[in-house]
């Protein structure tokens, strides 16, 4: 039925239909919708498709060939094509561990502050916030879930994000990680983070 519509229109549903495919993880689709841009695509368009298609490369593990198609957008795409291409890069190299965590803190503190608004913002703030729980940076963690929290409240990424702030918010006081938390450290966070405390007599 696309085969009908004008170019322009046509161009926008098979951008649409790649990321579906990519998002179900249906590479066959996805590799045949980024084949090739369609008649009628923009600049944004074509760039998008070369993204699902980097994405295509790092899902059959093509690392190498999706890092530099990742690092190639980020440097030169459009905006929101070089934000999510910026995202994807840092992932990957985190993953592969040609970065370190304290690196890939540092990129991604970097997109947040430069992005905002979809998907991309996000993963983002949810990376970071597993990323600073994992250098034993609290306050960074309630900070980042309750950024992510006015960004996108229903968002999946956002509810995983702030049920994990409250668990480790839990842990710091109640659990393991109570002994190894100062008097003063704990008192100011308490004051500054109560929300995220556990409700009732815990």
């Amino acid at each position: 039925v696309i085969d009908r519509y004008p170019d322009d229109p046509a161009a926008t549903m098979i951008v649409a239909q790649a990321e579906v495919a990519v998002e179900l993880g249906d590479w066959d689709s996805a590799v045949r919708l980024t084949r090739s841009p369609p008649g009628g695509a923009s600049k944004l368009q074509r760039e998008t498709l070369r993204l699902l298609r980097a994405r295509v490369d790092e899902a059959k593990g093509g690392h190498a060939a999706a890092l530099e198609a990742y690092e190639t957008l980020a440097e030169e795409g459009e905006r929101p094509v070089a934000a999510a291409a910026s995202l994807r890069a840092t992932l990957l190299s985190l993953a592969d561990r040609k970065i370190a965590n304290a690196q890939a803190i540092e990129r991604l503190e970097t997109l947040a502050l430069t992005w905002h608004g979809g998907a991309t913002e996000g993963e983002t703030l949810a990376t970071l916030g597993r990323l600073y729980a994992d250098a034993g940076r609290w306050r960074q963690v309630f900070t980042i879930a309750r950024r992510a929290n006015v960004v996108a409240p229903n968002a999946t990424l956002t509810r995983a994000l702030y049920e994990s702030a409250q668990g480790l918010f839990e842990d710091l006081f109640l659990g393991e990680r109570a002994s190894a938390l100062g008097g003063i450290e704990a008192l100011a966070l308490y004051f500054d983070f109560k929300d995220f405390a556990p409700a009732g007599r815990r």
